[in-house]
């Protein structure tokens, strides 16, 4: 018999997400825009670490409020704990990402009394106000201001295959150039939206990023790959991508937006961001 775990807040966000049901027929094209990010790019330094103390604060009031359920046990495969909804193209796999990710984090952002909701762009301020381009997801506050980005990709075709590690490899041991066209895309809806902080996920694989003003000059910061079933254990410092997602909305609350600079020596004209590759 199929047994029924409550989960709270705190709970709710070491929760892994579900392997995703991929048909045998679906999109193969790649999805990756020809947009490169051309500024100053680093490692977000012990991102998973400050994510761990963050929420492990003895500060931190955790609500006791149930949020979810999870079920396990025999009759539990065809419950909603498991994924039941098979995928062929990026619009399915963002309303997944929207369902396992988004909303969960918002139902904890919520009960620790945080006004920020995963939402879909066509709801926020920039969109009413015209911004032509669509992300795949946001963060908005109260008043549908942006405070997070997030673009999806899928994980199946050839050109997105391990995308994001193969992306951090390739800044680790060359100059990036593959990784700075991964990043491309987000990081434009970044500047362009005003918003410091972003995600680009595949699903099975999520990375974070920050811009940050590092001796005056624009940076973006990125963290290390989290995987869609990688449990949380902070002796290895490890997190889930809901612990990821629910950090850095805490941040978005607390740091100002992109353009806002600690120093007028670099001016925003000099500054160095995106290209776009797009008619070449």
């Amino acid at each position: 018999m199929a047994q029924i775990i409550t989960l709270v807040a705190r709970e709710l966000l070491l929760e892994t997400l579900p392997p995703l049901l991929v048909g045998p027929n679906h999109t193969n094209s790649s999805a990756i825009h020809k947009v490169d990010f051309v500024g100053q790019l680093m490692p977000w330094p012990n991102f998973e670490r400050e994510v761990i103390a963050a929420l492990s604060s003895p500060s931190t009031n955790w609500s006791t409020d149930t949020l979810d359920v999870r079920i396990v046990g025999p009759g539990a495969e065809n419950s909603m704990s498991v994924e039941q909804l098979v995928l062929g193209d990026e619009t399915g796999l963002q309303g997944r990402l929207n369902e396992r990710l988004g909303r969960p984090v918002t139902a904890s952002l919520q009960a620790q009394h945080h006004h920020l909701r995963a939402a879909d762009f066509k709801a926020s301020a920039a969109a009413a106000a015209g911004y032509t381009r669509v992300p795949d997801m946001v963060m908005l506050n109260d008043v549908s201001a942006i405070k997070v980005i997030g673009e999806v990709k899928t994980p199946w075709p050839g050109a997105h295959c391990d995308m994001l590690s193969m992306g951090v490899q390739d800044f680790e041991i060359a100059h990036g150039k593959l990784f700075r066209r991964r990043l491309g895309q987000v990081s434009r809806y970044m500047k362009e939206l005003n918003t410091k902080h972003a995600f680009l996920s595949t699903y099975d694989k999520t990375i974070f990023l920050r811009k940050v003003d590092i001796g005056g000059v624009w940076t973006l910061q990125f963290s290390p790959v989290i995987q869609y079933d990688r449990p949380y254990n902070p002796q290895t410092e490890t997190i889930t991508a809901q612990q990821g997602l629910f950090y850095l909305a805490l941040l978005r609350q607390s740091e100002p937006a992109f353009t806002t600079r600690a120093s007028t020596r670099a001016p925003q004209r000099n500054q160095k961001w995106t290209v776009s590759r797009e008619r070449q």
